[in-house]
């Protein structure tokens, strides 16, 4: 999600998100939600309801399972509990 500068602050990411997740989790039957983002935008997705995954974050990257270390990842319960590791 990104949203212009001059139209922050006023719930238009949130709105989207939200409607993202219902269809993720009622038409998708997705069991958790999972993103990666930017260290300064943390508090953002915390108030949201994400959380920050304890983990590690496994990726497959040029055929090799490795750890992903470029942003932050978060998980949401939508129908189940997200994973706690790797």
């Amino acid at each position: 999600v990104k949203t212009h500068p001059a139209d922050r602050s006023r719930g238009h990411a949130a709105a989207a998100l939200g409607r993202a997740l219902d269809f993720l989790r009622d038409e998708a039957g997705a069991g958790f939600g999972l993103l990666v983002c930017e260290p300064a935008l943390v508090g953002f997705y915390l108030r949201l309801g994400w959380r920050e995954f304890p983990g590690t974050l496994l990726v497959r990257q040029h055929g090799a399972t490795v750890p992903f270390t470029f942003n932050r990842p978060m998980t949401v319960p939508l129908r189940d509990d997200p994973p706690a590791d790797g």
